[in-house]
């Protein structure tokens, strides 16, 4: 009774089991298994941990009454009211009542583990709209750069002597400089967009006029 009394005045669970079967708990242990401080029935540790856990904690138990040292472990609990709940364990082997038992000792560590995670998605967070932001100050870079290289290449175009036209892949006109214009006797808006052989064709007598 006074060792329950001692464990029940810690801030830690303190569970004293054989195989999992829960020997003795105090006030703590329970409130984190979402339990009664007089439970109606036996309790067994394993039906709280995940599934792929428990092979995990079978080890540990023969490591422990063999001797072994063991480090704590996280697990990831589901308590009776089904809260999932990150609780970290240490254990020692004691005797209880005669028998080689096993103490474990549990921190809630839930509150600490779900801060970490939202400061981790935080600042993927903010590392995702950094590079965004990035991506998109480079993007208005090179848009500026690509059109100032446009307005130079027009610029080269249209000063120069000789006739410069360019057409699609359907062979229509899309580009045509001001040589090209008074070469041909017309106005821009009179070719871009039209088979680039109206500049050649008979009914076009400026250009039969200025080939002689």
């Amino acid at each position: 009774l006074d060792y329950k009394n001692l464990i029940d005045s810690l801030s830690i669970g303190v569970v004293i089991h054989d195989q999992g079967k829960v020997l003795l708990a105090n006030s703590f242990a329970l409130k984190m298994g979402g339990i009664s401080e007089n439970p109606k029935k036996e309790l067994d540790l394993f039906q709280f941990l995940n599934p792929e856990e428990k092979s995990i904690a079978d080890d540990r138990i023969k490591k422990v009454l063999t001797g072994q040292d063991t480090k704590p472990v996280v697990y990831t609990i589901t308590n009776a009211l089904n809260q999932k709940l990150f609780v970290r364990v240490s254990a020692t082997q004691v005797s209880f009542n005669g028998k080689k038992v096993i103490q474990i000792s549990a921190e809630d560590l839930t509150q600490e583990i779900l801060l970490e995670k939202e400061r981790q998605r935080a600042q993927k967070a903010e590392t995702t709209n950094e590079q965004l932001q990035h991506e998109i100050e480079q993007r208005i870079i090179t848009e500026k750069q690509l059109e100032q290289t446009k307005n130079y290449l027009q610029l080269l175009i249209n000063s120069s002597l000789d006739m410069i036209s360019a057409n699609d892949r359907n062979g229509f006109i899309t580009e045509i400089n001001e040589a090209g214009l008074k070469t041909f006797g017309y106005k821009a808006s009179e070719v871009i967009g039209k088979p680039a052989n109206i500049l050649f064709s008979d009914k076009n007598p400026q250009y039969e006029a200025n080939r002689f």
